[in-house]
């Protein structure tokens, strides 16, 4: 018997093996991988991203220096700050970030927050500062990726120095873009040693009137530049590539010695403030006094979220007007002094009767009361007898038939029950009347 022959595979069907499974997977791993890295980078602070600078801080910390990140919310005295590092991350101060509608937007656009060019030139005119230019657009800070395409125009970075030094000479055709992957630049250290800058797709600037510290004329990456300030011409360090200095870049070359030997240099032993705000907190102290107070340290506490504080306490004040002057007034003046009469208080005493239905009660109390006030007319002071008593013997006196009926009423209304119906006791109130005034006639 001759073997079978082995199976062949169907023509236009190649035979699947496990090492396509494993390419599969392993692909299918890479893009899961890519796509929760990108979503980790959208919700990642700035400042903690690779383009940001709170490495550069605690780095900086580890060696010695007094360092910290500052995003604004107190004032700190100028002199007390040896260097302000100014990270730019909007290549167009003069127009307004627009939101991205789509994710590609979103990785392409070059400006992560509305600075102002202002204030960037007071914070330089306010202490000595290293303002630290952008390079990279959202998308290297979301992937984690220093691709070019990611770069931001070196037009727009041009335009962006030139308005804060003011000396458009400065700023004119200055930013150059490398095209190798790594660039080295030497920097030589305090203690005399020769230190290595390495940067992916180096940023330099031309900088005319700048002196080079890194880099040479024409092509430097940190120089000392002039800058016009509001009370005359300043000097500011400018950084072209922030990658020397970012969280990204301290992990090439020497870059991380390189930033502790420079910013301890150039704050001289002093504060160093990696500076995020988007407002001016350091203050010039002016002889012994406190810092000068402006209405702006005022305007601060008037606006959102303090502005809802102050709205509701406006409301309640007004309530509480509204009910002291409005809804319980103080009494008249001469109705204040005044004590209330006899009259007043039987009227009140009557309504509450009325009201909670005691008729019976009520006609009872007014019997007393009209008895008492004829036994005063009619009789005058008189010893501790009752007032019914001295009523009754003068009306026998006077009518015997009179002093009889008034007797009998006067029983039947001590007998009255205290929910009387209306009608009954005002027949009451009739009859006690009518024999009142015929006692009061016979008088």
């Amino acid at each position: 018997m001759s073997a079978p022959a082995p199976a062949r595979p169907t023509p236009g069907r190649a035979a699947s093996t496990p090492l396509d499974a494993i390419v599969v997977l392993v692909s299918l791993a890479a893009a899961l991988g890519a796509m929760l890295l990108f979503a980790a980078g959208r919700d990642q602070p700035l400042r903690q991203a690779p383009s940001g600078f709170d490495g550069l801080a605690i780095w900086l910390a580890e060696g010695g220096l007094d360092a910290q990140s500052f995003r604004g919310g107190w004032t700190i005295p100028a002199r007390e700050v040896g260097l302000t590092v100014l990270p730019v991350y909007d290549a167009a101060l003069d127009e307004a970030r627009v939101a991205p509608a789509t994710e590609t937007e979103l990785r392409l656009q070059r400006d992560e927050i509305d600075m102002d060019a202002r204030t960037l030139r007071e914070k330089v005119g306010m202490a000595p500062a290293l303002l630290v230019l952008p390079k990279w657009r959202s998308g290297m800070r979301l992937t984690g990726v220093a691709h070019p395409d990611l770069l931001i125009d070196p037009a727009d970075v041009s335009r962006l120095l030139e308005r804060v030094l003011g000396r458009p000479a400065a700023a004119a055709g200055a930013i150059g873009q490398a095209t190798a992957p790594f660039s080295d630049f030497a920097y030589r250290g305090a203690d005399g040693r020769t230190l290595t800058a390495r940067l992916p797709l180096a940023r330099t600037f031309e900088g005319a009137g700048c002196r080079p510290e890194i880099g040479r004329p024409g092509a430097m990456i940190l120089g000392l530049c002039p800058t016009e300030l509001a009370d005359g011409e300043g000097w500011v360090h400018v950084l072209s590539d922030p990658d020397l200095l970012n969280n990204h870049g301290l992990r090439l070359g020497d870059n991380a010695r390189i930033a502790r030997d420079l910013v301890g240099r150039l704050a001289d032993g002093r504060r160093v403030i990696v500076d995020y705000s988007l407002e001016t907190w350091l203050t010039a102290e002016r002889g012994r006094g406190s810092p000068a107070r402006t209405w702006a340290d005022l305007a601060r506490f008037l606006a959102f979220p303090f502005s809802l504080l102050w709205l509701g306490a406006g409301a309640t004040l007004a309530l509480f007007v509204w009910r002291g002057a409005v809804r319980a007034g103080p009494a008249a003046d001469g109705e204040a002094r005044r004590p209330p009469s006899r009259a007043a208080m039987l009227g009140a005493r009557a309504r509450l009767m009325r009201l909670t239905g005691q008729d019976g009660a009520l006609v009872q109390a007014y019997a007393q009361a009209r008895i008492g006030s004829t036994a005063r007319r009619l009789l005058g002071p008189r010893g501790p007898e009752p007032a019914e008593t001295a009523v009754l013997r003068l009306a026998r006196r006077r009518d015997a038939a009179l002093g009889k009926r008034l007797a009998a009423l006067l029983g039947r209304i001590r007998a009255a029950p205290p929910d009387l119906p209306p009608e009954a006791a005002v027949a009451c109130v009739d009859e006690l009347e009518i024999l009142l005034e015929r006692l009061n006639d016979d008088a």
